[in-house]
């Protein structure tokens, strides 16, 4: 598509972090994703940008990324801000300094629906589906993590 860019696998990846001012992480964690958000990598965010300086959004895997890592970034100006809705290590520990850093916003992971009336009829649906012996909906693959 015309005036939109592409980015794919390994050899895209800097490219795409280089072009990035909010990196917004929403991957599964896999053996290949465990820590892939980490100094190396947000390093490669492009900071000079309108919004004066690149910013990471986390609201996927805690151990997708490296607190550490994130603490380091902030602190030395290769990220503005973090928003972070998983920590490496949950619940995050109360010693935790991104508690209390400025740069650092923290929200609850609970963006999933949890009412009864909307969860029900799924639930129905796919034992109904089950005992059909049907093929049942969004299942998860062992072999890809997810």
């Amino acid at each position: 598509m015309k005036g939109v860019s592409s980015y794919s696998g390994e050899a895209g990846l800097i490219p795409f972090l280089n072009a990035t001012d909010i990196l917004v992480v929403l991957l599964p964690l896999t053996p290949h994703t465990q820590g892939i958000i980490n100094y190396g990598v947000l390093k490669e965010l492009r900071r000079r940008n309108g919004l004066g300086g690149a910013v990471l959004i986390n609201a996927g895997r805690g151990r997708l990324q490296k607190d550490a890592d994130i603490l380091r970034a902030l602190d030395d100006g290769t990220l503005k801000e973090a928003s972070l809705d998983v920590f490496e290590v949950e619940p995050l520990p109360k010693t935790s300094p991104l508690w209390s850093h400025p740069k650092v916003f923290i929200t609850p992971h609970a963006a999933a629906t949890s009412d009864p009336a909307h969860l029900a009829p799924i639930m129905l649906r796919q034992m109904d589906a089950f005992e059909r012996g049907e093929k049942l909906d969004n299942l998860v693959d062992r072999n890809a993590g997810y």
